[in-house]
C-alpha cells in the first residue's frame, strides 16, 4: 500500500462502512480493511450449527442499523446497491439430535 489515506478503517461491520462512507463523504481518502472473506461483522447470516438452518448470530445489530439516521438518510441508495430487510417469522428454532 503505498497510497496515502486519511483514515484507515479495520474491520468491514456495519458501523465501520458507515464510517468510512462518511468520512468518504467529506472528502477523506479512506481504505476499510477486512480479514473476514466477507464483509458485514456481525450482521451475517451463517449455517452455523446444521446444514439448513440458518442463523442471524446477532440480528440485533440489524435492527439497530435499520433504525439508524444513516439508514434513514440512504436508505434509497442502500436498496439500490441490494440492501434489503427480511423479516422471518420463525425467529426461534432448536436443533434436535436427530436433526430435526
Amino acid at each position: 500500500m503505498s497510497e496515502n489515506y486519511d483514515a484507515i478503517i479495520v474491520g468491514a461491520g456495519h458501523n465501520s462502512l458507515v464510517c468510512a462512507a462518511e468520512l468518504a463523504r467529506k472528502g477523506w481518502r479512506t481504505l476499510v480493511l477486512e480479514q473476514a472473506s466477507t464483509a458485514g461483522g456481525a450482521v451475517k447470516t451463517l449455517e452455523m450449527t446444521e446444514p439448513g438452518f440458518r442463523h442471524d448470530w446477532a440480528a440485533m445489530n440489524l435492527s439497530l442499523f435499520a433504525g439508524s439516521p444513516f439508514h434513514r438518510e440512504n436508505a434509497d441508495e442502500l436498496a439500490r446497491h441490494g440492501l434489503a430487510f427480511v423479516p422471518a417469522q420463525n425467529c426461534f428454532s432448536s436443533v434436535f439430535p436427530d436433526g430435526r
